[in-house]
């Protein structure tokens, strides 16, 4: 199943230039400047060109590889983090966000809280990028993840119960430069099956 990539453009006013100029025409003519001096003047307030940013990587597909390593790590360190109860919990700060990441601590917490055990492994089975902006720093991809050989151990529960073998979830993701990008919110996946 193929899913189209919808790119955001982010755009920006374009008057500020031009109110810039119009001031400066303003302070000119209250100065009494001569019309050389006013026009060489004029000349060094224009607003630059603006220079075209460059998109952090080369390509859609290199987003979509960095952004997979980097569910793939945060999947290592969460089965190392439930393991344990939700003990050392803020290793995950290394592949989130601020703010995701203080969502992902809460969700451990409780755990500790609550005392619940997970034992085993989440895989990541299949991913398809969803949306990606204009510079390849913000990415929505829905990815398919194989959770059947979870067992989860709730204190007073008769014993472990099983999960859906496959669940479907969008993750955003983040990026400052070439060298990292973060994982930055996830949800439940409501667009076309992405599993199976």
């Amino acid at each position: 199943m193929r899913y189209e990539v919808r790119r955001r453009t982010d755009g920006s006013g374009g008057g500020r230039g031009a109110l810039r100029l119009v001031a400066a025409l303003g302070v000119l003519a209250l100065t009494g400047a001569g019309t050389g001096c006013a026009l060489r003047d004029l000349q060094d307030l224009r607003p630059a060109a603006p220079t075209e940013v460059q998109p952090v990587f080369a390509s859609d597909e290199e987003a979509l590889d960095a952004a997979v390593a980097t569910y793939e790590r945060y999947l290592v360190l969460e089965a190392e983090i439930v393991a344990a109860g939700g003990a050392g919990a803020e290793r995950v700060l290394e592949v989130a966000t601020d703010t995701y990441g203080l969502d992902l601590l809460a969700g451990f917490r409780e755990m500790r809280q609550t005392g619940e055990r997970v034992a085993g492994a989440v895989v990541l089975a299949d991913s398809r990028l969803v949306e990606i902006d204009a510079h390849r720093t913000r990415l929505r991809v829905a990815m398919c993840l194989d959770v059947g050989e979870l067992r989860v151990e709730e204190p007073g529960a008769e014993g472990p119960h099983a999960r859906d073998e496959q669940v479907a979830v969008e993750v955003a993701f983040r990026s400052a430069n070439a060298a990292r990008i973060l994982l930055d919110g996830s949800k439940p996946w409501s667009g076309e099956p992405v599993c199976g």
